[in-house]
């Protein structure tokens, strides 16, 4: 059986393994070509590829390939050609080593461990030996990086020759090139004021002579109650003018982590024990006590400074 490739005469045989081949042919991408292929990797050994596991058999064409990589199952990562729910380092970064005819570089990767790259093929069809490529001259040192701007960097990667060259990319969204890579940035909480920018360390900058400071705050309002029902309250302590602003109550709002504290009063005079303020965005400890004359006002609130909520979060829109 022919296939016929391009126009013209000229033809290739297909073929399942190189024994359907001339004896100066190999079988390589299911066509007999000219020449003999070359073993990619080493019998039997698994690899990460971008993430993936691959293992090296002897493919049809009578060469060690890779297999197609499969992907992990979730919560599990690639490390050592194993998907695994720990990775471990697999070798020393920056080293190089051969397998089969291609080379292959320690990189440390997202998981955070060390392994080897994928194989990248030496020029000319040389095959890799001594752990580089015939002939290479490495430009870089492996694993060094520098910042080419503040959105890219420069790392020294294995290229298209199989020796070190230097290789540009972009940082990623949200993403700036210091101390010579690219890194998350941290971002300002709370956000800048108008006019002033965040810059890659979470610090705003900028002139400071047009600042507008704007604050912002959500109303949190509500009542206080004991076993689900209105404390109890002298009327007739309270009737009195000179007890209107006696302290009854106190509800304590404190955010550790932004060191936002509130403080609300119940008196007297205040209706139903109910209480209204306004709080920026945060999450709270909120705690209830009883006021100076509470006993005065035989007011039956637990005598402790009461935690009635761990994490009364403030947003936009307000959710408890």
């Amino acid at each position: 059986m022919a296939v016929f490739i391009g126009c013209g005469t000229s033809s290739s045989t297909a073929c399942l393994d190189s024994s359907s081949c001339s004896a100066s042919q190999s079988c390589q991408g299911g066509v007999c070509v000219e020449g003999s292929c070359q073993d990619e990797c080493e019998l039997g050994q698994s690899l990460c590829l971008l993430g993936r596991a691959a293992t090296c058999a002897r493919q049809p064409n009578g060469c060690a390939q890779l297999s197609a990589p499969t992907e992990c199952p979730a919560g599990l990562v690639c490390s050592g050609g194993i998907c695994t729910d720990r990775c471990a380092d697999q070798c020393t970064a920056g080293t190089k080593r051969c397998t089969g005819s291609k080379v292959q570089l320690c990189e440390r990767k997202d998981s955070g461990c060390t392994d080897w790259s994928t194989p990248t093929a030496c020029a000319m069809g040389a095959a890799c030996s001594n752990n580089t490529c015939p002939g290479c001259t490495d430009s870089c040192v492996a694993g060094t990086s520098s910042c080419l701007s503040d959105s890219s960097q420069r790392s020294c990667q294995l290229g298209a020759s199989g020796c070190l060259e230097w290789t540009t990319t972009s940082c990623g969204s949200g993403e700036m090139c210091i101390d010579q890579q690219c890194a998350p940035r941290t971002p300002c909480d709370p956000s800048c004021p108008m006019g002033l920018s965040c810059d890659f360390s979470g610090q705003c900058t900028g002139p400071l002579n047009a600042l507008v400071l704007n604050q912002e705050g959500y109303a949190v309002s509500g009542s206080l109650t004991v076993n689900g029902a209105t404390p109890n309250k002298d009327s007739a302590y309270c009737s009195q003018p000179s007890n209107a602003n006696d302290l009854l109550a106190q509800i304590s709002f404190i955010e550790p982590v932004k060191g936002h504290n509130a403080t609300v009063s119940i008196t007297c005079s205040t209706s139903g024990f109910n209480f209204s303020t306004t709080l920026p965005p945060g999450t709270y400890e909120v705690r209830v006590s009883p006021g100076t004359f509470a006993t005065h006002a035989k007011v039956n609130l637990v005598s402790v400074n009461y935690l009635v909520k761990a994490g009364l979060a403030v947003r936009v829109p307000y959710r408890a």
